[in-house]
């Protein structure tokens, strides 16, 4: 015995009402507290709610008053479909104002007060179906534009919204086609039986991808915390290594282009904690961390690998622009002591920089840079050891950087 329309209606609405019910009850459990998250969760609860109840009422149709079958609930099923991009965008960190959604609803209102509007029922599915087409399409766009985090239940989404605009556009079609003289005749139709089959798919399908992509960005957050020091927003030791020996292997071995591995030490650090304390030594490296990233090469990877130890790896170097970039962060450091407060222990560091190209173990390379860096605090500190073997470079043996710094 196949399932007529009206009963498909009622379980298209208890599939949304149940995904409505999930969504709260992730938000109410979870860390989403008031951020975009929650607030896209609910948001897409809303329009859950909004289109189950309006799907209730399209079921009584013939049993209740045209007004709600027809007017209240084409009115909630066209809002509650304008909730979705909101939904997305709020999701992805755009601001929107989701009563916004509601003018298309009570546009609907309006129209359905003229009888030649009312009475007509082709105009009140083009209506109601080119919003609801409309309004998915857009969502599957704004799921795969926005989507900066490359979420792959965000991918998920779009396909799932693009699905269901396609079903949208065929039961349009399909009614303006048959000619029926009113929405209830089509109900025992092939063609309305599969939409909303399709419909309570679609709808099933994006409401997990909802929930995955909340789930699937707190883990991508949990896995960047991981590879990330807490301290300097760098990465740390277990990550530098992985995503070194990555382009070694790799990007290196194939390009053969030369490269710099860093390893940088700051100087007297321990003085710097006994006589100003540790904050004032977590401000240092803080600071360091910062100004890494502005005075290296974009490309650079670097990590702190120890307390005050710094390593660092920049593609497709030269000698000489390794270490005028090298100056520049020295001069960065140095400037920050002023700040500190720090007086008469200006602030520094040592490095020992050793150049080559071609696939090989960053440990390996980086043994070489602390012996190098060895020699640099052997040598008075604040200075800067170089070992080029890819070319002779005149003078780049060893750098003062104190030398380079106006008095």
């Amino acid at each position: 015995m196949g399932l007529d329309t009206a009963t498909l209606f009622i379980s298209l609405a208890i599939s949304q009402l149940t995904a409505a019910g999930i969504l709260v009850f992730f938000i109410s459990t979870s860390r989403h507290k008031a951020d975009a998250v929650q607030q896209a969760c609910l948001l897409w609860s809303a329009c859950l709610v909004s289109i189950a109840l309006g799907s209730i009422l399209i079921a009584m149709r013939g049993q209740i008053p045209d007004a709600l079958s027809i007017g209240l609930a084409n009115t909630l099923i066209v809002s509650g479909t304008c909730l979705k991009p909101v939904a997305v965008m709020r999701f992805f960190g755009k601001r929107c104002d989701w009563r916004l959604a509601l003018l298309p609803g009570i546009a609907w209102l309006v129209l359905y007060q003229l009888p030649d509007f009312s009475n007509s029922a082709f105009l009140r599915v083009a209506y109601v179906h080119t919003f609801t087409a409309s309004t998915t399409a857009l969502t599957s766009v704004l799921a795969f534009t926005l989507n900066r985090e490359k979420l792959n239940a965000a991918y998920g989404l779009g396909l799932a919204s693009c699905l269901e605009t396609l079903g949208y556009l065929h039961l349009l079609v399909s009614f303006t086609a048959q000619q029926f003289p009113e929405y209830i005749n089509s109900f025992q139709s092939l063609t309305m039986n599969g939409f909303i089959m399709q419909t309570i798919i679609c709808f099933t399908i994006s409401s997990v991808m909802i929930l995955a992509m909340a789930i699937e960005r707190t883990q991508n957050k949990f896995l960047e915390q991981a590879k990330t020091d807490g301290l300097t927003g760098l990465a740390n030791r277990r990550a530098f290594y992985q995503e070194a020996e990555r382009f070694l292997n790799g990007t290196a071995a194939v390009t053969q282009n030369p490269y710099c591995v860093v390893l940088i030490d700051l100087d007297h650090f321990k003085k710097i904690n006994d006589r100003f304390g540790h904050s004032a030594g977590d401000k240092v490296l803080e600071h360091f961390g910062k100004i890494c990233g502005s005075h290296l090469p974009p490309d650079t990877l670097i990590g702190r690998i120890g307390g005050e130890e710094f390593a660092a790896v920049i593609p497709n170097s030269k000698a000489q622009e390794t270490l005028q970039a090298l100056r520049n962060l020295a001069e960065g450091l140095a400037e920050f002591s002023s700040e500190l407060g720090s007086g008469e222990l200006a602030l520094s560091f040592s490095a020992g920089v050793v150049r080559t190209r071609g696939g090989t173990d960053i440990g390996t390379t980086l043994s070489a840079a602390d012996s190098l860096l060895y020699q640099a605090k052997n040598s008075g500190r604040d200075r800067v050891e170089l070992s080029d073997l890819v070319e002779a470079v005149p003078g780049s043996g060893g750098l003062l950087l104190a030398e380079s710094r106006p008095a």
